[in-house]
């Protein structure tokens, strides 16, 4: 039974643990979940509600929370606890019962799990971790699927920690990235795919040139960030990058799940050349590839191969890291020179240069997708303005003629900036919440904009080195969520708003984190 914090007064090493802002209670909702540590004690895992209604344990008594994550649908967390020896054990949590099940065997000395991973449907979960004694320390991939302990399904290679497994979205299957055994850190990556349930394990990327290796890089996602989207949306085909045919030259290759149908998808242009982007589209058997060399440099081709279709001239200096589908797969939006937006269809018809970020050669950032809506975000500034770089925010609309809007009038062209990768779409891509420092010293403060630019509002007023840390949007966007502190004197807060900016909460205070405590990234609901 989920016991509630502000009951144990001893078990959290003295500190009162009370919920804020709606007044606490005894049985509150879970909303959001986060990893905390009071006084230098052991880690808890903590949940509550998103106005502050109250705090509550999660972990079943089982002290020392560290990687977790929330069940696709909200209803079960897992968590790895760690022990006062810092070896791992994996553990999985109904939000109904409270009751902490184990799903790796009892810790034994130098045991590490790595990061829980759901399936898309929810009924399992998969990790990387060293469970197995051998003498070369070798990781392996684990599946739990709803009940006992969980069971290997890799072989003896070793299972890249780097890369987290790749579930298939039909949450059969998995694909991963793993070194002949002993051949670690440095050895070949081979792409290989397993059952859930250990069944008709393949190394489907085949041979390697010598030297060779797979990878699986792809253009921005959210924050700027790489997506690894090996999997195509149907489950059928899985795609890399890797050197097969001449070494140091990389191609794009899918294949079949039970590792035939082999393809070269997308050829390197010529020698000293590579492929070195893709991504598949969210809703067709297509992908797009991205090559050096001579050529246009953007393509798009049928998941299976067959002919592929530029769809950027080759006049463009195309910058690969910031390409991406928008989220109904009709349009790709990609940057030119840096700094210039232009988007197109995925068979090369409708092109348009939607903007030029302002003032002349400013580089853009964090290119950006709204959910919905047809509106993309982005960072741009210039760098060195002042310490830290400057940028600002701005939108626009995917439409012939659309001009880019202001969302961050009070960062001004000399001093100031937004947080390049600290700002989010609120679900129904209405909203932008971003995090900016308006002049050259002073706070980080978390600020709430209208995607076309209007109903500006600043949420928070910090004082001096006062910081704000994005954590993000509530999944029905009713509320979102940030951290908060202030260097100089220590303190630290977890806080939330409506997305208009007002209705401020406090989820966690100050006083319950100092002096010697802290709190790990919360999970959103």
């Amino acid at each position: 039974m989920r016991t509630p914090i502000r009951s144990l007064v001893i078990g959290l090493v003295g500190a009162l643990l009370v919920g804020c802002g709606a007044g606490g209670s005894s049985n509150p909702p879970i909303d959001v979940v986060f990893a905390l540590s009071t006084a230098g004690g052991a880690a808890r895992l903590v949940g509550g509600g998103l106005r502050g209604e109250g705090l509550v344990l999660l972990d079943d008594d089982v002290t020392g929370a560290t990687r977790y994550e929330w069940s696709p649908d909200r209803a079960r967390i897992a968590f790895v606890a760690e022990d006062a020896a810092g070896d791992d054990r994996m553990y999985v949590v109904a939000l109904a019962d409270g009751i902490a099940v184990p799903v790796t065997p009892p810790p034994t000395p130098g045991t590490y799990v790595g990061y829980p991973l759901w399936s898309p449907d929810g009924t399992k979960l998969a990790f990387v971790a060293n469970l197995v004694d051998d003498p070369l320390d070798t990781d392996e991939l684990w599946v739990w699927n709803g009940a006992g302990l969980a069971v290997q399904v890799s072989g003896d290679e070793h299972v890249m920690t780097t890369a987290r497994p790749f579930w298939a979205p039909d949450s059969t299957k998995l694909a991963y990235g793993g070194q002949v055994a002993g051949t670690q850190p440095n050895g070949a990556v081979s792409l290989w795919v397993v059952g859930a349930d250990g069944a008709g394990r393949t190394k489907v990327s085949g041979a390697l040139v010598a030297g060779g290796s797979v990878s699986w890089n792809s253009p921005n996602g959210a924050d700027g960030a790489g997506i690894y989207e090996v999997w195509a949306h149907d489950s059928q085909r899985v795609a890399f990058l890797a050197d097969k045919d001449v070494d140091g030259v990389v191609d794009l290759w899918t294949v079949k799940a039970d590792g035939t149908g082999l393809v070269k998808v997308l050829a390197a242009s010529g020698p000293n050349t590579d492929v070195y982007a893709f991504q598949w589209s969210p809703t067709q058997p297509q992908l797009f590839g991205v090559r050096s060399g001579s050529g246009a440099q953007l393509w798009v081709m049928p998941a299976a191969g067959g002919a592929a279709v530029p769809v950027s001239s080759t006049s463009e200096a195309l910058t690969a890291w910031i390409t991406t589908w928008s989220p109904d797969g009709t349009r790709i939006a990609y940057v030119v020179n840096g700094t210039d937006v232009h988007t197109v269809a995925p068979d090369g018809s409708a092109p348009r240069a939607l903007a030029i970020a302002p003032g002349d050669g400013v580089p853009l950032f964090g290119l950006q997708w709204a959910p919905v809506g047809g509106r993309l975000a982005y960072v741009a500034g210039l760098e060195d303005v002042i310490d830290p770089d400057h940028f600002r925010l701005f939108a626009i609309l995917d439409a012939p003629g659309a001009t880019p809007a202001l969302l961050s009038p009070q960062v001004s062209d000399t001093d100031g900036n937004v947080v390049d990768s600290g700002w989010h779409w609120s679900p129904d891509g209405t909203r932008i919440a971003y995090r900016a420092r308006p002049g050259a010293t002073g706070a980080h403060d978390l600020f709430l904009v209208g995607a076309d630019g209007n109903g500006l509002e600043q949420v928070t007023a910090l004082p001096g080195d006062g910081w704000v840390s994005d954590i993000g949007w509530a999944t029905d966007g009713s509320r979102y969520v940030w951290e908060e502190g202030d260097t100089d004197d220590g303190t630290f807060r977890i806080r939330s708003c409506d997305p208009t900016g007002m209705s401020v909460r406090t989820i966690l205070d100050d006083d319950v984190v100092s002096p010697a405590g802290w709190v790990d990234w919360p999970l959103i609901r």
